[in-house]
């Protein structure tokens, strides 16, 4: 960072702080009060959850007319995941959909940068099989489970007995396991061109429904009621805090309560009621909102010790922002004196290809520490059939010259350097060419080590010789050591580690050997 660079950074923090306690000096200290703070609040949450409730019953509107025109047959598996992966990520903040009927139970939600999928059409016990995709809806992985991985098996059965025709509406459903976050659904019918009935659900994840609760995050413990036309539902603001929580279900008869009063009241402006409980006086503001997804109106219920600490730290911010701004503008400063030595991060490089002349000349070298030649990935010449443990062996090549230094391996080039080409591994696979071929090598090489060593170290080359082809692998040196995961002869799981030994791969077997080996090979990477 040059010195001009600190001076201005320093000078912009330096006039940014002293605004900030400006603006805490001139603000204005007339006192505002528990009802007033409350309705400020509440406004401010009003116009987020309209915004909330207008992108879902805009989404759930689309998917009901879209589903009106698919037939029965048309709504498989696959036509479900490209459209409610479309939907879950336009529709803010949802986290999952389901869609059920008495002969199907799809659910789909979102983990991490995957989706988990299942789609049962018999229901012989409670297990169900749960698929995994990445982004571009690629089956990643697959296993079998009970639906409790979504939610417990009622919360399942309360979705489907949830669903009234032509109505929306709202359950909340409070997941068991500890590490996973409670659940709102808004459930809704769908109805396909044959006029059959389907119960669907978006799923949305409390701890990260962020847009409606943004204006309410200011409070140590806001309670929220929405109320609907099918029920009134209590929805935890921090849903990962049980002792907050507790409170909440605790309040929560006081606060149905007052909602009484409100719906019994003629007019249905917005109102603001107080009452006492636990030797704290709590204030609700009901209040109506444009109905969307059946909800018409709300609760928001704050203790007075929760408003008035809100509104002092309101009025505390610019102090904190010019103690902040302060601090950054000293490190500038500080900078000036002793500038920091930065340095230089060099990005890896991609391998270069070789050409067909340096190639020929590895070669006609024949094997060394940087080379090897195989004669085929998985067609075994003395037995002539596939044999899968040769797979293994490529492996292991790339292994060991990834934990050493390097290397280059061929495919399709016996030991006496002859070039007999891939012809004889192509003939084995479903797809019989070079590219069916290469998707099978990358797919053994990424589920052994991973698509990024992939990427980073390794470059396939598939030149023809006398048309021939034939399959060259560069492996670049490894930043940290590669086990090869395979099976002993009693079929167990274990992981070998392998090097280069002059021109052949060798397995370091004693557990002192592979800590010595790694220790001074990976120490500096």
């Amino acid at each position: 960072m040059s010195k001009k660079i600190r001076i201005l950074g320093a000078v912009i923090f330096l006039l940014l702080g002293a605004s900030s306690l400006v603006f805490y000096l001139i603000q204005d200290t007339k006192p505002m009060y528990s009802e007033q703070i409350l309705e400020k609040a509440s406004d401010q949450f009003k116009a987020n959850l309209k915004g909330f409730l207008v992108n879902v019953d805009g989404n759930i509107r689309k998917l009901q007319s879209d589903f009106s025109q698919w037939n029965s047959s048309e709504i498989d598996e696959s036509q479900l995941n490209n459209y409610l992966t479309n939907t879950i990520n336009q529709t803010t903040s949802a986290f999952g959909s389901v869609i059920f009927r008495d002969d199907l139970n799809y659910i789909i939600f979102r983990e991490e940068s995957s989706w988990v999928v299942t789609f049962d059409t018999l229901f012989s016990d409670d297990i169900t099989y749960w698929y995994r995709f990445d982004k571009d809806m690629k089956e990643i992985s697959s296993w079998s489970d009970t639906y409790k991985y979504f939610v417990d098996e009622e919360g399942i059965f309360d979705i489907k007995n949830t669903l009234q025709e032509d109505q929306i509406t709202w359950r909340f459903i409070g997941r068991k396991r500890l590490e996973r976050n409670d659940l709102i659904f808004c459930v809704f019918p769908l109805q396909n061109k044959e006029g059959i009935l389907y119960a669907a659900a978006l799923a949305f994840n409390l701890s990260k429904l962020e847009q409606p609760f943004r204006p309410l995050l200011q409070f140590v413990n806001p309670c929220v009621n929405i109320i609907s036309e099918s029920a009134d539902l209590s929805v935890p603001v921090r849903p990962t805090d049980s002792v907050l929580n507790a409170q909440v279900e605790i309040l929560n008869p006081s606060i149905e309560n007052m909602i009484g009063l409100w719906k019994e009241a003629k007019s249905k402006e917005a109102r603001t009621f107080s009452f006492e409980q636990d030797q704290l006086t709590y204030w609700t503001r009901v209040d109506t909102i444009s109905e969307r997804c059946s909800v018409n109106a709300y609760a928001l219920t704050l203790s007075n010790k929760d408003l008035e600490y809100a509104n002092e730290l309101k009025q505390e911010v610019f102090l904190y922002l010019a103690i902040l701004f302060g601090i950054i503008a000293l490190g500038f400063l500080v900078m000036l004196k002793k500038p920091k030595k930065t340095e230089k991060v060099l990005e890896p490089q991609p391998i270069r290809g070789l050409e067909k002349d340096e190639i020929l000349a590895l070669i006609q070298a024949g094997e060394t520490e940087y080379v090897e030649f195989k004669s085929s990935l998985r067609w075994d010449f003395c037995e002539e059939k596939v044999n899968k443990v040769l797979e293994d062996v490529i492996m292991k090549s790339i292994a060991a010259f990834s934990n050493a230094k390097g290397g280059t391996l061929f495919i399709g080039v016996t030991d006496d350097l002859e070039i007999i080409g891939l012809a004889s591994d192509i003939k084995t696979l479903r797809k019989q060419d070079i590219d069916y071929f290469e998707l099978h090598l990358r797919k053994l090489i990424n589920n052994q080590y991973g698509i990024s060593f992939a990427n980073n170290h390794l470059n396939v080359q598939f030149p023809v010789f006398d048309e021939l082809c034939i399959c060259v692998i560069q492996i670049n040196p490894a930043d940290e050591p590669l086990y090869l995961s395979t099976k002993n002869k009693q079929g167990q799981a274990v992981e070998k580690f392998y090097v280069r030994s002059g021109n052949a791969s060798q397995e370091l077997t004693l557990l002192k050997e592979i800590t010595d080996y790694v220790k001074k090979r990976f120490s500096n990477t």
